[in-house]
């Protein structure tokens, strides 16, 4: 019986489908860094009770990872967009969820301009 090492040298990868090789990790660019930071400290500083969200940096890293993901999934890519979300949230003062940090769907739903914000009916 064959040990998983020696399996696994014996695997040729050019044999091996495209999608069981290992890709590379995407890599987002600086300026789309910069904006998910932003967007964070602006959840910290709007949400008091951010930190039973993310109550140690390895939390946090991994929301801001998620969070990135979601973005990206949703389509939002203008600033204008997050900005609306940041105003958004700092309006949200007297539905009792103040405190509380948004799961990421629901700010980026906070992201998405209403009919009325647009001055439709």
């Amino acid at each position: 019986m064959l040990n998983a090492h020696e399996i696994a040298t014996r695997i040729d990868p050019a044999r091996v489908p495209v999608t069981a090789q290992a890709q590379a990790p995407k890599q987002i660019d600086e300026a789309s860094a910069l904006v998910i930071n932003a967007v964070f400290r602006e959840l910290q500083s709007c949400c008091p009770a951010w930190r039973q969200a993310w109550p140690d940096d390895k939390a946090l890293a991994a929301a801001k990872k998620s969070w990135t993901k979601a973005f990206m999934a949703a389509g939002l890519r203008s600033i204008e967009q997050v900005r609306l979300g940041i105003e958004q949230l700092r309006l949200r003062h007297g539905d009792g969820r103040a405190p509380w940090v948004p799961g990421s769907g629901e700010f980026i739903a906070m992201c998405q301009p209403t009919a009325e914000m647009l001055g439709l009916p």
